[in-house]
């Protein structure tokens, strides 16, 4: 247990390396640079349940790439908004392959990565400080500010003002944080969230991060630290990190935790250590990941359906065909990302598909958006892209 009087409670994260770590300090972004983050984004682009946007700019114009992971082709409105970021200070690669991990999980076949997708809304940017990593700055953006301190500052850097007008934007819409990760690694060489003594939070608090950091624990308990290994804000609630807005301005609403991964030649099990942090979010928020037996066959039919123009521009007359399937009083529902709903329109058709429904957009900006058809056998969400 790292006791509440170290020195570093309030700044857990480190840079030394030793053994072949000492190599990756030699390489183009300290071993995974912007451009390999590039490659990425072109391999995940590919799956149907991510959608890659630009967050914003850093100081330097280089974009900050959000994923939004979450699956509407059977679309319920999710319960849960999880936000994660990565690589506040460039030298600690591992967050990003910590991260990285996430993503593939949860874009992958595994019953896990289904019900998590259809429950939750996944928004994740895998490297928040792409300037830092290509100047190989260890802990600074382009301007030589620490990112991470930069939270209550009266002129905020760009990377965080990105940040945290995307975190109010999601807190303000229907489906707000639940979780908030802010992902790092230390030169402790342990795996660890930095838990939030009540002093700085409250009793109630403390005792849902004792939980929500149980629930990982028990998935790795040889390689993920428990609650009690790193206690910090024993004095109270300092002003200047990510975790510290969330505390401030929403309390107990959401659980914004920093992850520390191993920042040394241990270092790795990205995958072991992802898979642990899916299933004890999943435990945490008591989604169920057993599929029913009868989860395939609740909806008798399914139709194969059409959306054109897609992606749309400004304000558009939209075409909707579905192939097949019994089309007595259908209704299309148009949601925007957040779950706000749009649009409402229903018909009632004569006969099987196929059938064309045509419906007129309001004045929509830019972004991702879905249309729901629901009947009486069936039902289906549609992405929706709305260019400028």
């Amino acid at each position: 247990m790292i006791s509440e009087s170290y020195s570093q409670n309030d700044d857990p994260c480190g840079w030394n390396f030793n053994g072949k770590a000492n190599e990756i300090l030699q390489e183009p972004g300290f071993g995974y640079s912007y451009d390999s983050l590039l490659t990425d984004l072109q391999r995940w682009v590919s799956n149907p349940y991510v959608y890659i946007d630009s967050a914003g700019f850093s100081v330097q114009g280089r974009t900050l790439w959000l994923l939004t992971i979450q699956d509407t082709a059977d679309l319920i409105l999710p319960q849960w908004r999880i936000t994660i970021h990565a690589r506040t200070h460039p030298v600690e690669v591992q967050s990003t392959w910590v991260t990285n991990s996430i993503i593939d999980l949860l874009l992958s076949d595994s019953l896990l990565a289904q019900e998590l997708r259809r429950k939750c809304i996944f928004n994740i940017i895998p490297m928040y400080n792409p300037d830092g990593v290509e100047l190989g700055y260890n802990r600074v953006n382009a301007n030589m500010i620490d990112l991470e301190r930069n939270w209550d500052d009266i002129l905020q850097e760009p990377e965080a003002a990105v940040l945290k007008n995307l975190f109010e934007s999601y807190m303000n819409s229907e489906i707000p944080v639940r979780i908030a990760l802010n992902m790092h690694s230390s030169s402790f060489c342990e795996r660890y969230f930095v838990f939030h003594h009540e002093t700085g939070t409250s009793v109630s608090f403390a005792e849902d991060q004792k939980r929500f950091i149980g629930a990982i624990h028990y998935y790795w308990p040889d390689g993920i630290r428990d609650w009690n290994y790193y206690v910090s804000w024993h004095d109270g609630t300092p002003p200047y990190y990510p975790e510290s807005w969330f505390w401030l301005n929403y309390g107990e609403q959401v659980m914004a935790l920093t992850y520390e991964d191993m920042h040394c030649s241990a270092a790795g099990e990205f995958n072991r250590t992802a898979h642990a942090i899916l299933n004890g979010i999943a435990d945490y928020l008591n989604i169920n990941t057993l599929v029913k037996d009868d989860q395939q066959n609740r909806l008798k039919e399914k139709p194969d359906a059409i959306i054109y123009p897609n992606p749309a521009r400004g304000l558009s007359s939209l075409s909707l065909k579905l192939q097949k399937g019994n089309l007595n009083q259908t209704k299309i529902v148009l949601y925007d990302i957040t779950g706000r709903k749009i649009l409402s329109q229903s018909y009632d058709f004569l006969g099987a598909a196929p059938k064309v429904m045509n419906f007129k957009l309001p004045r929509l900006a830019a972004g991702i958006y879905y249309v729901q058809i629901r009947g009486e056998q069936y039902f289906k969400a549609l992405p929706l892209y709305i260019l400028k």
